[in-house]
């Protein structure tokens, strides 16, 4: 299942950072993509993440970070490059974000869009699919000489034990 994610909005929904980062952006970004590109393999989906830059000095190739592709988005805001990324044609894709704008994107661009927490709730469902019951064997059949023997020992008289 494809998703496109806003990153820093689901970095807020999953705890990665709080109103005021107190430490530099980069190490929780990496622990973040460490993270969902587990969840990546774990739940076989493929993720594109946008990050803000729009604060950035230059521009960026897009990179891949344990199988996640990022983009910071130069020059611009994460939700103007999520829209413009729309544009193409995506079946199947998911929009993962709290920002109603990009729900209404979703929506114009005829794919599902999920706020955060949702898809928290789909990372920590387990849809693995129950064992399947124990299978225990049929008794062997016996033969009449068998059942002959065994209703013997069963029908003896029982002595006294102390």
């Amino acid at each position: 299942m494809p998703f496109l994610v806003d990153g820093y909005n689901l970095m807020h929904a999953a705890g990665y950072l709080t109103a005021k980062p107190t430490q530099r952006l980069e190490p929780i970004r990496r622990r973040f993509l460490d993270w969902l590109a587990g969840v990546g393999r774990a739940k076989k989906a493929q993720f594109r993440v946008v990050f803000d830059g729009q604060a950035s000095p230059s521009s960026s190739p897009e990179g891949d970070h344990g199988g996640v592709k990022v983009r910071f988005s130069f020059g611009l805001a994460a939700d103007d490059e999520i829209e413009t990324l729309l544009e193409v044609p995506s079946p199947g894709l998911v929009v993962v974000s709290n920002d109603q704008r990009l729900h209404e994107a979703a929506r114009r661009a005829h794919v599902t869009a999920w706020r955060c927490e949702r898809f928290l709730d789909w990372v920590i469902r387990d849809e693995t699919p129950p064992s399947p019951p124990e299978v225990i064997p049929p008794e062997k059949p016996t033969s009449p000489d068998a059942d002959a023997e065994l209703l013997a020992v069963f029908q003896q008289p029982r002595g006294r034990g102390r």
